[in-house]
Formats: C-alpha cells, structure tokens, sequence
C-alpha cells in the first residue's frame, strides 16, 4: 500500500535542536548587545567628534577655564573627567547646567558648592549615568553640547556597566529596604558591585566591619532600616556607597540629617579611605574641610 510519504522524508530531529540552539546562542549575542549599547549615543557622539575640532578653534581662551592650563602638563590621566556637559530638561526647555567641566585625579577628594537649584544633584546623577546629558541635532544649544563623561577613562554611557561598577553613589534621599537590616543591606549592595568570581563574603565582611565601626553603626547593625532615625539612615546610605571597591565615591549632602560626632566620623571615614585606597573621590559636603583638596564652585545655568 503507497503512501504520500517515505521513510527517507522524515527529518532527523537531532539537526534541527542544533539549529535552534545555534540561533538560540546567536539571538542572545544580539539582544545583549542592543541592551547593553547605546546605539544612539554613538551616533551622536561620532557627529560631535568629527565637529568638535573646528568648534574648538572658534573658543576664545577666555571662555575656557583658568586651571586648563595647570591640568594640561599633569601625566596621569583624572579618573573624573567631565567636559562641556549641558543638561536641558526637555519637558520645560530649562537650562539646568551649562558647560560643566570638571577633573578629579587618584587620592583627591573634591567638593562641589553651589547654592539651591544650581545643579548640583543634576551633575551627580549624569555623572552616575541616571540622566542623560542634552546633545544632539535637536537641543538649541548645539554649538557647545558635545561634550563627555568618562570614568576611569570609560564614557559613562558607552561603558555603563562597567562605569556603575566602579561608582558609588550616595543621593540626597535615603533609598533603603525597610524590610531590610544594616548588614543585609550592606551585602546585597556589595554583591550588586562586585564583579563575578569576587563575592567573597570574607573581603565583605571585612570591608563592611570597617564601614560599620568608622561611621559608628555597632549598636544599630543588625535592627531593620524601619526602626532607624534619620542620621542612622543616613549613615548607612553613605556606607553603601563605600561598600564593594567603589573607586569613585559621589556623595550628595552627607551630612544632612547628622549631628557633630557623625559628620566627624564621615570626615575621617573620608580621609582614611582616600589613603588606603588611593583612589579618587568626589563628594558634596556643605562646608570646606581640612580633607579636601579641591574645591569647585557651580553656579547654576551660567557655569562652573
């Protein structure tokens, strides 16, 4: 008795899995990296490039900043390195920062001052790579917004993952777990920034000892965040941004919230981690310290 089909005509089932899986592997490799990339910031970014030389030319040495000069003949490259960065909000066309520059090199702990509205907070959160500085064909200040961010020499947006790893940020709010205790929170930040391979509980734990004992958080380490007064709150938000290797520390107004004998312990927390480490910081502490090796001064939409 005939049949429409033989038995020549049936697939093998074992080349078509390894075809699936092969696309399998090949569509993930794509979708990671339309994820990771910022496709658009590259293109802005490569029309800025092939701009930025004949825009240079046109900059008057007075428009450019006095310590250009000073930081032309240092060596080591700055492990911050902001450069004509402009932020326009797009939902009310205000200009928020103009023109920021900004460079923090290894072992020195920077302040930026700069009185209410003046950007501050903007400035962090492009820095962290939270908010996205205004370029492009379509702001009304194209001629002079072609600037970067760059993060031990990593473009904050081409190289976030790497940029956030590296980044401990502090913001004005406490952004906690209530559900959550002291220690918990420093772990599950550490495992967040350490790299694969690195989770070692030992180095957390002793990392987070260190935190815990310099900012004096022994008595409240293990009680949950919800049953934590503000300056306890506070304490744990600037560990957190210690914890895990952090290699630029932003903090934004610390010390909000903390009595004498916490904004000293920040100060020599400050200070000792900037020696041990030798890695740069960058901080935002309402009044000049002995720590401090640079100052900065922001001035809202006018400049820095």
């Amino acid at each position: 008795m005939s049949t429409l089909f033989a038995y020549n005509d049936v697939v093998s089932p074992g080349s078509s899995i390894i075809a699936l899986a092969v696309d399998a592997i090949w569509l993930t490799g794509i979708t990671v990296a339309v994820d990771h990339v910022e496709w658009s910031y590259i293109g802005t970014s490569l029309a800025a490039l092939l701009r930025r030389k004949g825009l240079e030319q046109l900059k008057s040495q007075s428009e450019r900043h006095s310590w250009h000069q000073d930081e032309e003949v240092r060596k080591e490259k700055p492990d911050i390195d902001a450069e004509d960065v402009a932020k326009v909000w797009e939902t009310n066309g205000e200009l928020a920062v103009y023109r920021f520059e900004i460079r923090a090199y290894p072992g020195e702990v920077s302040v930026l001052l700069g009185h209410t509205g003046a950007g501050k907070t903007t400035v962090y959160k492009m820095m962290c790579g939270i908010v996205r500085p205004t370029r492009g064909a379509n702001d009304p200040l194209k001629p002079v917004i072609l600037g970067h961010i760059k993060i031990l020499n990593k473009d904050v947006f081409l190289k976030r993952s790497f940029c956030r790893s590296k980044i401990g940020y502090c913001p004005q709010e406490n952004l906690l777990y209530d559900k959550m205790t002291v220690m918990e929170h420093l772990w599950f930040f550490y495992l967040l920034k350490r790299p694969k391979g690195r989770k070692s509980r030992k180095k957390w734990r002793t990392e987070a000892e260190v935190l815990v004992q310099s900012l004096d958080m022994d008595s409240f380490r293990d009680r949950l965040v919800c049953q934590l007064s503000q300056g306890e709150k506070r304490k744990l938000s600037v560990a957190l941004a210690f914890v895990g290797g952090s290699r630029v520390v932003l903090l934004d107004e610390p010390t909000t919230g903390m009595d004498q004998a916490a904004k000293a312990c920040l100060h020599e927390l400050v200070n000792q981690q900037k020696d041990l480490r030798q890695v740069p910081s960058f901080f935002s502490i309402p009044l000049k310290t002995p720590i401090c090796t640079s100052v900065f001064s922001l001035k809202g939409p006018i400049g820095c």
